[in-house]
């Protein structure tokens, strides 16, 4: 089951909860991701790492892109962890 599956399955849940579509969740989830990468415009000091490695030209990253990002990052940490 890949990342995608997982969405939709996380989409649906967070949906059914709020007592919205998911389409609305999906929505919410990228006006906010749209607000973080606007928040530190390119080659801006302090932009974050992630801001850089997920849209260097400026595109939005979709949800499920900044999600296999923090899963990714996670998975570097654990490892270093347990180093």
């Amino acid at each position: 089951m890949g990342l995608r599956m997982d969405m939709t399955g996380i989409y649906q849940e967070i949906a059914r909860k709020n007592g919205v579509s998911v389409a609305e969740v999906k929505a919410e989830i990228q006006t906010a991701i749209a607000a973080a990468c606007h928040g530190f415009p390119e080659g801006v000091a302090g932009m974050p790492d992630w801001r850089r490695k997920m849209a260097p030209e400026g595109k939005i990253p979709a949800p499920e892109e900044v999600v296999g990002y923090v899963i990714q990052q996670i998975h570097g940490e654990e490892t270093l962890k347990n180093d």
